[in-house]
């Protein structure tokens, strides 16, 4: 089910914002809404060290404003 324009707008800020910080974010490429990591996101901050996956957009947003993961 492709975003909404509202949600996609959300992940173009956070994809730009993350890019600022030097932190890498993608969303899962799984299409099968069964699976376990479907419409989930994967984190990658070299400064603090992180990885974090399974995580939805507003956790990733948290992060970016500079809020620990609760994982």
């Amino acid at each position: 089910m492709p975003a909404t324009p509202a949600e996609h707008t959300r992940e173009v800020r956070a994809r730009r914002a993350a890019e600022r910080q030097g932190i890498t974010i993608s969303k899962s490429r799984r299409r099968d809404p069964r699976a376990l990591d479907y419409n989930t996101w994967q984190l990658d901050d070299p400064r603090r060290q992180a990885h974090h996956e399974g995580l939805n957009l507003d956790q990733i947003e948290a992060y970016l404003d500079g809020h620990e993961l609760d994982t």
